[in-house]
């Protein structure tokens, strides 16, 4: 497995951490973007893979629900995130970029896409992000898939972006 490195400089930073003290005293400072990072530990999953059909016992109408295991996910992650400490007191409503680093067990083929809509859809449902949409995601730039069978995770690092032109105020 390689090295730990800051994802804003590059410099090598302890185990567990995605940004390093100086970059995040930098992102402390008024006139830096707001910058928030955490690890949840554990195999990410994806809705899309394995949804099921199932119908509704009161109408006899069918729906797609996300696998079983997608939604013990969510749980998992849920419990992290609202353990998180440095977490945002309110919603973020402004737009902000969204990095994911996932480390997976497998080497198999995974879609990162898939990956990264799962996990906004888990920050909304958390309570970090206040949408999804693309007035407050603007992207997810950097967003990687990595190797690690011994400490599957993602580390997600969530950056303001100033001066980006939202089409709806919240």
């Amino acid at each position: 497995m390689s090295e730990n490195r800051c994802l804003i400089c590059g410099d090598l930073v302890p185990e567990g951490r995605m940004v390093c003290p100086r970059c995040e005293a930098k992102a402390l400072d008024d006139k830096q973007p707001r910058s928030y990072s955490f690890v949840i530990h554990g195999e990410p999953a994806t809705k899309k893979n394995s949804a099921q059909i199932v119908v509704n016992p009161n109408t006899g109408r069918p729906f797609i629900t996300p696998s079983k295991r997608y939604k013990q996910w969510a749980s998992y992650c849920r419990k992290y995130i609202l353990a998180w400490k440095n977490r945002p007191e309110s919603p973020i409503n402004y737009p902000v970029m969204l990095t994911y680093t996932f480390y997976m067990p497998t080497r198999r083929m995974v879609d990162d896409l898939n990956l990264s809509e799962a996990m906004d859809d888990i920050l909304t449902e958390c309570g970090i992000l206040r949408e999804d949409c693309r007035d407050i995601v603007v992207g997810h730039d950097g967003t990687r898939v990595y190797h690690d069978k011994e400490n599957p995770r993602v580390c997600i690092l969530i950056t303001e972006v100033p001066n980006y032109k939202q089409w709806k105020e919240w």
